[in-house]
């Protein structure tokens, strides 16, 4: 071999020895790699951070029993919220996330959310936490305005449940990768659990008002954007200039 690489000839890929006596190089030692240990990965335990679908029917129990409007006083949703909370280890109504929320901590959220006034909606609350609901853009927003309309023969503003859920929703092809079997979050449920958190129980047959549905969704963290949605929403078409708009808006 050495022979062979100074000379440059080409080592074949194997080589045979037709003698009985030849002897090992005592410098060279040649050790066979070892393969790679197949060490199982540590056990990844998942502690959901997001409201499940069950979640929010939980927490939509409680307050729909104190206020079925959804306008509640700022101090009674802090002491609900609370008391939901102080049932997590009994039975985990809510992610484990918030176990330790408490009542400093909620105030905060209240803040937050409603900006500190003394009255609030709950269902607002219920829409910042459901994370299985994507942000509509203002295109999808009006798509569903203009199903709804499709589907609402007698321009009543709003429609039964039966109608809603015959209705194609916003989140409906963004949430088909997201669905959790196990926790019965598809579709038709979701469907049937916005009804019950939006309808509205003063009628004979519980109907849900589209219009005052969409706008809950189409609130944004820039207010200003957040007040051109809700206003081109309104009008049921987007406004020629957004730009301008949002300028009169802010100068006011």
């Amino acid at each position: 071999m050495h022979q062979a690489v100074e000379c440059g000839i080409k080592i074949p890929t194997e080589l045979f020895s037709h003698q009985r006596e030849f002897f090992f190089n005592g410098d060279v030692k040649l050790f066979q790699e070892i393969a790679p240990l197949n060490i199982p990965s540590p056990l990844k335990i998942d502690h959901p951070r997001n409201f499940t679908l069950q979640n929010l029917i939980t927490v939509h129990q409680h307050f729909v029993e104190t206020s079925p409007s959804g306008f509640i006083s700022n101090k009674a949703f802090v002491e609900i919220f609370h008391n939901i909370l102080e049932q997590y280890e009994r039975n985990h109504v809510l992610p484990e996330c918030w176990k330790n929320v408490n009542i400093g901590k909620i105030e905060i959220l209240c803040t937050t959310i409603f900006g500190g006034t003394e009255f609030i909606n709950w269902r607002k609350f219920l829409v910042a936490v459901a994370e299985m609901f994507p942000t509509p853009s203002l295109l999808q927003l009006l798509e569903s305005l203009a199903n709804f309309n499709s589907i609402d023969e007698h321009n009543v503003g709003c429609v039964t449940q039966e109608q809603f859920e015959k209705i194609q929703c916003w989140f409906e092809g963004i949430h088909q990768g997201k669905i959790n079997p196990e926790m019965g979050d598809n579709i038709n449920n979701i469907k049937k659990t916005l009804f019950h958190i939006f309808m509205e129980r003063k009628e004979d047959v519980p109907v849900l008002h589209y219009i005052d549905f969409l706008l809950y969704f189409a609130v944004s963290v820039d207010s200003f954007q957040g007040f051109y949605r809700a206003l081109s929403l309104t009008i049921g078409q987007p406004l020629l200039n957004e730009e301008n708009v949002l300028n009169d808006v802010s100068k006011r």
